[in-house]
């Protein structure tokens, strides 16, 4: 939800400051919004593909991670009940 929220507003930014003469024009829009997302989330995407493709690159990795996963849910349970 975070992203497309946060797209969204990028998107019409870049669809009002776009406006000349009440018509938008569209390749300086979208080249407007393509810069301010890139800028605004694309750090963060790349990582996430790289961690992706890091726990992913084989079914090992996906059953460790899965694993690892299950056992911080145990832990925090656990602790919340303290």
């Amino acid at each position: 939800i975070y992203y497309a929220m946060v797209t969204g507003e990028l998107a019409a930014r870049a669809i009002l400051n776009g406006r000349k003469d009440g018509r938008v024009d569209q390749p300086a829009a979208r080249a407007a919004y393509v810069r301010a997302w890139s800028r605004a989330l694309g750090t963060a995407l790349r990582a996430y593909v790289l961690v992706q493709r890091y726990l992913f690159r084989s079914a090992a990795g996906m059953d460790g991670s899965c694993a690892s996963q299950k056992e911080q849910v145990r832990v925090t349970i656990r602790n919340l009940r303290l």
